[in-house]
C-alpha cells in the first residue's frame, strides 16, 4: 500500500474537509491519509482515513475484497468500488471509507458543493434543508440507517450537512454504487432501474443484502482472538470480531491521543513498550509515535518531552449549524463585494 500525509491540524475544520475531502481522492493528495493498492499501475481505489483514524494492521483486504486478484475471474466483487461504514450516529462514517475516482468526478463534485453553498445562502438558520440534504428526498422504500438505530427519512445524522452528508449523497445517490457496511449487516445499493436525470438522482435500488458475520468473518487482518483487540475497536463488543471495525480506531471528543500530554516511563498505565503491553488504542498509539521518532531520527521534528496540543482546535473539532452560518453569510459578503467592484468597473467604463 502506499500513504499520503498532510498535517492533521487541517483536517479539524470541516468546511476545509467538506471542499478537498472527495476531491483530493481523486489524485491522491490527501488531507489525511490515503492507501491505495499498488497492485495496478494507476491506482483504482482510495482507501481514505482521517488523521485520528489509527490502523492495527495491513488492509489490504479492502481493496480485495471489491476487486479481487485474479483478473479473470468470473465472480462478482463482494464489496462494491465504493464503501461506507454506518457508525452510531451517521450511516456513513466521513473518517473511514473507499472511493474508486472516475473520469468526471472532480468536475461533478465541484458542482454538488458549488449548488449546495448557493442554495445555503437562500435558507434560513440553520442554512441547511434536512428533508432534501445535498440534493436529494430520502423516500421509502429508501431509508437511512445508523449503526444498531432505526430506518429514517431524512438529513438529520451527525455531519449530514458537511462531509457525512456529501459522502452519503456521492456514493449512494449520485454515483448509485456503494456497499454499506452496518454492523452485522452489508447492504449493497445499485443504480436506479429508471434513468436518473441530471439534478435529481433517483432512489438507488438495494440490489441485495449480505450478513457481515459471513461476509467480513475471518477477513480481519488481526489474528483470530487477538488478546483485547476489541477492547480497541469502534463499536459494541458483538462486532469485535468482524471486519473492518475491530481493524481500526477513530478517536473521538477526548480520546485523540495526540491532544494529551507525551506518556513517560513513570507516568502509569499510558505507557507501554509492546504492543501486549499496551491497555489502549491511545497508548499504542503513542509507543508507535516514540517507535517512529526513535527508528527515523525525528527528534527536531516531534519533541515529545514538551508535547502539547491541549485545548481547543482554531478551526474547531466538529462540525456545527454554527460554522455553517458563518460559511454562508461569509460567502453572501464575497458575493456583494464582488458585485459591488462589478459595478464600479462598469461606472468606470462608461466614464
Amino acid at each position: 500500500m502506499q500513504c499520503y500525509l498532510v498535517p492533521s491540524h487541517l483536517i479539524t475544520c470541516h468546511h476545509i474537509k467538506l471542499r478537498l475531502l472527495l476531491l483530493c481522492l481523486l489524485y491522491c493528495a490527501t488531507m489525511t491519509c490515503c492507501f491505495t493498492s499498488r497492485r495496478q499501475p494507476s491506482p483504482r481505489f482510495r482507501l481514505y482515513m482521517d488523521s485520528d483514524v489509527l490502523p492495527f494492521c495491513n488492509l489490504d483486504y479492502i481493496f480485495q475484497l471489491s476487486d479481487p486478484e485474479d483478473p479473470s475471474s468470473s465472480k462478482a466483487p463482494l464489496l462494491k468500488e465504493n464503501m461506507v461504514l454506518t457508525t452510531d450516529t451517521e450511516p456513513s462514517n466521513g473518517g473511514f471509507f473507499l472511493l474508486t475516482p472516475r473520469p468526471g468526478d472532480f468536475e461533478d463534485l465541484q458542482q454538488i458543493i458549488a449548488r449546495r453553498e448557493a442554495e445555503a445562502l437562500s435558507l434560513p438558520h440553520p442554512y441547511f434543508d434536512e428533508t432534501i440534504g445535498f440534493g436529494h428526498k430520502i423516500e421509502r422504500p429508501d431509508y437511512v440507517r445508523n449503526l444498531h438505530g432505526p430506518e429514517y427519512h431524512t438529513w438529520k445524522w451527525h455531519g449530514a450537512f458537511a462531509d457525512q452528508g456529501l459522502l452519503y449523497y456521492w456514493t449512494k445517490y449520485w454515483k448509485q454504487d456503494v456497499s454499506i457496511v452496518n454492523g452485522g449487516k452489508v447492504e449493497h445499493w445499485g443504480k436506479a432501474a429508471a434513468p436518473a436525470s441530471s439534478t435529481d438522482r433517483r432512489s438507488p435500488r438495494l440490489e441485495s443484502t449480505d450478513s457481515g458475520h459471513e461476509l467480513l468473518r475471518g477477513r480481519s487482518c488481526l489474528p483470530e482472538g487477538a488478546d483485547g483487540q476489541y477492547r480497541w475497536g469502534n463499536n459494541k463488543k458483538q462486532f469485535h470480531d468482524l471486519a473492518p471495525y475491530r481493524d481500526f480506531r477513530h478517536f473521538t471528543g477526548k480520546t485523540k491521543p495526540f491532544e494529551w500530554k507525551s506518556p513517560t516511563k513513570d507516568g502509569g498505565r499510558m505507557y507501554c513498550s509492546t504492543r501486549d503491553s499496551c491497555d489502549s488504542a491511545g497508548a499504542f498509539w503513542w509507543m508507535m509515535l516514540r517507535r517512529l521518532v526513535e527508528e527515523d531520527g525525528l527528534h527536531s521534528v516531534f519533541d515529545l518531552s514538551n508535547w502539547s496540543l491541549s485545548g481547543r482546535a482554531p478551526l474547531g473539532g466538529h462540525p456545527t449549524y454554527r460554522s455553517l452560518e458563518k460559511m454562508a453569510k461569509a460567502r453572501q459578503r464575497l458575493a456583494t463585494k464582488a458585485m459591488a467592484q462589478a459595478n464600479s468597473k462598469d461606472r468606470l467604463s462608461m466614464n
